[in-house]
C-alpha cells in the first residue's frame, strides 16, 4: 500500500505516461499521413486518443507492415478506458469513505493504479521508440 503522498506521485506519473503516449500516437499518425507533418498534426491535435488510435490502427495495418504490434494496440485501447477511470473516478471510489487512505476501497484503487502504472511505463517507452522509428522511416523532421 502506498502512502497518500506516494499514491499522488504515482498517479501523476501515470497521467504523464498517458499524455506522452497520446502525444506520440498523434505524431505517429501525422507522420504516416500524406502532406506536411505539422499541418497533419494540427488537424488531429484535438482528436481524442480513442479516435486517433482507431484511425492509426487502420492506416498502420493497411500495408500489412504495422509499426505497432497487435498486443500494443490492445494495451492502447485499454489505456483509453483506464485513463478515464483515473482522471474522473478513482478518487471518488475511496475519498468519500470514512477511512479514506486507510480503507479497503483505497487498497483496491491503489492496487489497480499500481498495476496499470507497471504496464503503461513500458508502453510509453515503446511508443516513443515507434514515433522515432516512424519519423525516420517516413523521412520526417522531428518537432
Amino acid at each position: 500500500m502506498h502512502t497518500e503522498k506516494e499514491f499522488k506521485l504515482m498517479l501523476g506519473e501515470v497521467l504523464s505516461c498517458c499524455q506522452t503516449i497520446e502525444h506520440d500516437i498523434k505524431w505517429i499518425f501525422a507522420c504516416m499521413l500524406e502532406g506536411e507533418l505539422t499541418s497533419n498534426y494540427q488537424m488531429i491535435s484535438t482528436w481524442t486518443l480513442g479516435a486517433t488510435l482507431k484511425e492509426l490502427e487502420k492506416l498502420d495495418n493497411s500495408d500489412n507492415h504495422p509499426f505497432i504490434n497487435s498486443n500494443d494496440y490492445y494495451l492502447l485501447r485499454k489505456i483509453t478506458i483506464e485513463r478515464n477511470y483515473i482522471a474522473h473516478q478513482c478518487f471518488r471510489d475511496f475519498l468519500y469513505s470514512k477511512a479514506q487512505y486507510n480503507g479497503a476501497e483505497y487498497l483496491k484503487v491503489d492496487k489497480r493504479i499500481t498495476e496499470f502504472y507497471e504496464k503503461i511505463k513500458k508502453l510509453s517507452i515503446s511508443m516513443e521508440n515507434v514515433r522515432l522509428k516512424a519519423l525516420s522511416h517516413f523521412k520526417r523532421m522531428e518537432n
